[in-house]
């Protein structure tokens, strides 16, 4: 799969010409449904790869989406690509802490492999979660009690009424969330401080499995540390994730002790 970058910054309010493009195939499509004003405020608040990445269609379906959010505090929708053999998996909520490791939890729970991600925050702070994953098992493929469960148990998870742990321990997990499997190739992390001003950047070399994500965005939670960006890539069964991350007052990560801290505990986990 190719590499997709989701980035909880905000956008800086202006369409660029690519998302001006979309903005008149949307419009079409979504004619007499949508408020103009609703429509050119979700295309300011979303970065010009949003516009890249997604189809006039698609977006007209997160339009909508996100137009819905105010009945509902989360919004899940789940597609089936037969052709790919792939499922897209589209979450609407508002933005908290740990929001990722919460939804790649549940993914990993429900035995889900995520290949691609595209996660966005607009300036309200209402997130859409662009997710592209795959059941290497498949038990889920078109069964909708399965899909209607694993809806639950997201909403549930976010809500903050069950823990992804809680739904783990009565789940058969798969041996990656269970306990260290052997790699097929030793995991490499890298730590530079040098390519962001801002940001810590960690590079993560892994064999692919369910459950990855899960381990690793817990992981750097543990340690304090938030995610702002992250790109996931998935070549065959060679994961190359790349995180953006800060301490909790907002800064970078100097000191040579919490660093290879880092590096350790990613590499116990990956």
């Amino acid at each position: 799969m190719g590499t997709h970058v989701f980035d909880r910054k905000l956008s800086t309010g202006r369409i660029s010409e690519r998302a001006g493009k979309r903005l008149k195939e949307v419009r079409n499509i979504l004619k007499d449904e949508i408020e103009e004003p609703y429509l050119i405020d979700f295309f300011k608040t979303l970065p010009s790869r949003y516009f890249s990445a997604n189809r006039a269609e698609e977006i007209a379906g997160h339009v909508r989406m996100l137009n819905r959010l105010k009945e509902r505090p989360i919004l899940m929708d789940i597609s089936y690509n037969r052709e790919v053999g792939f499922h897209t998996v589209t979450i609407c909520t508002l933005d908290m802490p740990g929001l990722f490791s919460k939804i790649t939890g549940v993914m990993a729970a429900n035995s889900l492999n995520i290949l691609d991600a595209q996660l966005y925050t607009r300036k309200d702070g209402t997130v859409l979660d662009i997710l592209t994953i795959n059941d290497p098992f498949g038990r889920f493929a078109e069964d909708e009690k399965r899909w209607s469960i694993l809806k639950d148990e997201m909403v549930s998870v976010i809500e903050g009424r069950v823990s992804v742990d809680a739904i783990l321990a009565k789940k058969t997990a798969p041996p990656a969330i269970k306990g260290k499997v052997r790699p097929k190739h030793p995991a490499v992390v890298e730590i530079d401080n040098l390519i962001s001003d801002t940001h810590t950047v960690v590079d993560i070399f892994a064999d692919d499995r369910i459950g990855l994500l899960y381990s690793i965005a817990s992981t750097l939670i543990r340690l304090g540390l938030y995610i702002d960006v992250a790109k996931i890539s998935t070549r065959g069964d060679q994961a190359a994730d790349v995180f953006y991350v800060k301490d909790i007052f907002a800064h970078k990560i100097t000191d040579e002790g919490k660093l290879n801290k880092i590096r350790t505990a990613i590499l116990d986990v990956a």
